[in-house]
């Protein structure tokens, strides 16, 4: 009676413990895309900024080249 208890418990524990494991891993990707979400909202305004001006301020060099 003590070994097919054991038997069953075991998987069950085992079932419990991946279904822990994927709910923090499901917990930790989405506080992860959050964060990528509003970094991105942050920095890319500014890196598109960036590359226009880099472009307006290399226009006349490249017509000069060409």
């Amino acid at each position: 009676m003590g070994s097919g208890e054991d038997a069953g418990r075991l998987p069950r524990a085992a079932d419990a413990a991946v279904g822990r494991l994927a709910s923090e891993a499901d917990a930790t990707l989405q506080a992860w895309r959050a964060h990528l979400v509003d970094a991105a909202g942050s920095w890319l305004p500014c890196w598109i900024a960036a590359k226009r001006l880099l472009v307006e301020a290399s226009s006349p060099y490249l017509q000069a080249r060409s």
